[in-house]
């Protein structure tokens, strides 16, 4: 198992003589001299307070504090025996902001961190030391940055106490996560600095992170895209008129902005700069003012200066509220850690910005974030390991889901993956759902239709529960009103072929298709139809005629009959009554009357042939039922006396029968069980006459040369 990080707990004490810090204690060379330091997010090396920064007549920021407590207290290289000098340099840390020609001594110890072994780090031996005694870095510095230190040069560099760590597998990876700590927050909360990882209790994740800038003296820069001020009363202001590049470095307790941020500044607050000492002085009445507007600042950054992800770390006005104490003041008094900055070099976002941030730094993945500091009393740390770049997930199992960039835990990583595959789950089951849910309606709609499809056209069955429904393609056996008529014989339909001789017709014999069920048709009314009634008295019978015709449309003309010579026909709707009288059985013209009679009431009820009828084909069998030939024979001479005027019949020969249309007449034989009543014609579809048996064709043939009134009469 790896290295586990390590987090240096702070001094518990408040040091600098602007504003107040929380500091870290560091135990240097053998024996151990005890020094408080804080960590300088730009340094990379340790930098302790030498005796010579405190002479003996200098005073201490209090009269209860002498100098050398106030600074930290001292480190003297001349008392540890490991100490190894080096030479003397220049500390080359903040150059641009001008002090750059500052110097100290450089040298290597031994530094373990914390004040004791039981609460402390561990001892790293030959550690780049910087004894230093200018009273600008009042308090010494605990460098951050993993760079080596050149002091003569670059051959031989100095390893930070980072890297250090990472060398001798003391820490997982190099990284560190660093807040400053606020005292004005709660009774004062300290700061957090962990080595190898972060503590994640400290900060609220924001899962944004930036790239370190190539600048390794100059690496944390981050877009300073806005400025805000939200005053007590709900009103906002802008101080920053124009996005800027900023650095942020916790070696510096100031910000350094453009000169017109500044001034936005003093328009907002009231402050009035000091060109003396280069400050916002805050006296009291300012001081009170402040207080009443309750003014929170809000930085927006980025990676860049405009768009991407940005990240809001408000700061109270309480954050900016720091006490200046001598040597940086001449007594003590307020100032608002605000600096003009002469060029863009000079933007940095100091110590005071750390009060409210909390930076996460992994160097070997060249990135880092920064978050807003969570301040909860009573919460234990929760330190989380940034995994080495370089090692292999298959060597450790604690390494196999190394955080992709240092701000974000791993509990946040579960609860972005989490969120995101409940999403795709939940935007799945949607769209399945609505397929499942178009195709039941779809299923549905078409089941409807045919249902509704299904009611308009009933069943065979229908029909004969409902016997007046006459179908207008089949024959009368499906239809009757009489009863249960079938065609002689009841065999398969047959179709006589050939055209020149009847006899060769019945050599020619075959089966045809079965027909397609019957489409019923509805009884209609037209307005234009002309009825006419015409009354016959025969000898004991009183025979009534209806007809009525109607105009055809051309569509509803059959295909036979366009293709034919003759004029377009009329539809036509006969209804033959009959009521019987006192019979009389002495006369055989009687007996003929009666078997019209009871023909005419075998005749099926008005028809609506303005419908187009299906192309169903006609079948006639070739044998003559005995009652239609004794019928036959009776008739005939008798229809030659009735007043219609009818021919006489013709003889079917291939001479006299060509192929003629019987135009939408024909002869269909039936038959009530086996007592002859008689025979019944039906208007039927427009069949070849050559089709007909002899017994059918003598009946139907004298109307073949009639007008369409009189074979109606005649029927």
């Amino acid at each position: 198992m790896g290295p586990a990080p390590i987090s240096w707990p702070p001094s518990q004490y408040w040091d600098g003589d602007v504003g107040s810090w929380s500091s870290f204690a560091l135990r240097v060379g053998n024996p151990a001299q005890t020094v408080r330091v804080i960590p300088s997010t730009a340094g990379q090396s340790t930098w302790v307070i030498a005796p010579s920064g405190c002479p003996p007549d200098e005073p201490g920021i209090s009269p209860s504090l002498p100098c050398p407590q106030s600074r930290g207290g001292l480190f003297d290289p001349s008392r540890s025996s490991s100490w190894h000098a080096l030479s003397n340099n220049s500390l080359g840390l903040d150059a641009n902001l001008g002090y750059g020609d500052l110097s100290a001594l450089y040298g290597l110890d031994t530094i373990q961190l914390g004040f004791s072994d039981s609460i402390g780090g561990p001892r790293l031996d030959s550690q780049i030391l910087s004894a230093l005694a200018p009273e600008h870095y009042f308090v010494g510095l605990f460098g951050l940055n993993h760079q080596a230190t050149n002091l003569s040069n670059f051959s031989i560099p100095h390893p930070s106490a980072l890297t250090t760590l990472k060398e001798n597998s003391l820490i997982p990876s190099l990284s560190w996560g660093y807040t400053a700590g606020a005292q004005y927050r709660s009774k004062g909360v300290f700061g957090s600095l962990t080595f190898g990882g972060y503590d994640a209790s400290r900060f609220y994740d924001n899962g944004v992170s930036f790239k370190l800038a190539p600048d390794v003296t100059r690496d944390l820069v981050v877009g300073l895209q806005s400025i805000m001020s939200t005053f007590a009363n709900g009103s906002i202001r802008s101080l920053l008129p124009s996005p800027i590049l900023s650095f942020i470095d916790s070696t510096q307790p100031f910000i350094y902005l453009p000169v017109e941020s500044c001034r936005s500044f003093e328009e907002a607050f009231g402050l009035v700069w000091n060109e003396t000492y280069e400050v916002y002085w805050v006296d009291y009445d300012l001081h009170q003012k402040l207080l009443s507007v309750n003014p929170n600042i809000t930085f927006g950054i980025g990676n860049t200066e405009k768009g991407g992800p940005t990240v809001e770390i408000v700061l109270p006005y309480a954050s900016f509220d720091l006490q200046a104490m001598p040597p940086a003041a001449p007594n003590s008094t307020r100032l608002f850690p605000l600096r003009r900055a002469a060029n863009s070099s000079q933007y940095t976002l100091g110590r005071t910005f750390m009060q409210e941030a909390y930076v996460i730094t992994d160097y070997e993945r060249s990135n880092f974030s920064v978050s807003q500091a969570r301040f909860a009393d009573g919460v234990p740390n929760n330190l989380v390991t940034i995994h080495s770049a370089t090692l292999s997930p298959s060597s450790n199992s604690t390494s196999l889901n190394p955080p992709a960039t240092p701000p974000e835990s791993q509990r946040s990583h579960k609860t972005i993956n989490v969120a995101s595959i409940a999403t795709a789950v939940v935007v799945f089951i949607l769209i399945i759902a609505g397929a499942i849910y178009a195709y039941i309606r779809r299923r549905s709609r078409r089941l409807r239709k045919q249902r509704e499809g299904n009611a308009s056209q009933p069943s065979n069955d229908a029909q004969e529960v409902r016997p007046l429904t006459i179908d207008s393609v089949r024959e009368i056996d499906n239809n009757s009103m009489v009863g249960p008529f079938r065609e002689l014989p009841d065999t398969s339909l047959t179709e006589l072929r050939g055209t020149h001789s009847l006899q060769a017709a019945r050599n020619s014999i075959s089966e045809t298709a079965v027909p397609p069920s019957p489409i019923l048709h509805e009884l209609r009314t037209h307005r234009s139809s002309q009825e006419k009634v015409i009354t016959r008295k025969a000898r004991g019978q009183i025979h009534k005629t209806s007809t009525t015709t109607q105009p055809r449309s051309q569509s509803h003309i059959s295909a036979s009959t366009r293709n034919s010579t003759r004029r377009p026909t009329r539809s036509i709707r006969t209804v033959t009554a009959a009521s019987t009288q006192k019979s009389d059985s002495r006369s055989s013209t009687d007996s003929i009357s009666l078997k019209t009679a009871i023909y005419a009431s075998y005749m099926r009820k008005p028809l609506d042939l303005n419908r187009s009828l299906p192309p169903t084909p006609i079948s006639e069998s070739p044998m003559v039922s005995p009652l239609a030939q004794r019928f036959t024979n009776t008739a005939s001479s008798r229809l030659r006396s009735q007043s219609v005027g009818v021919a006489p019949p013709v003889p079917i020969s291939a001479v006299t029968a060509p192929p003629k249309l019987v135009s939408r007449y024909s002869v269909i034989r039936a038959a009530h069980r086996d007592r002859p009543r008689g025979l019944s014609l039906a208007v039927t579809r427009s069949v070849p006459s050559h089709t007909l048996s002899a017994a059918d064709y003598s009946i139907v043939s004298p109307l073949l040369d009639k007008s369409e009134a009189e074979r109606t009469c005649w029927i």
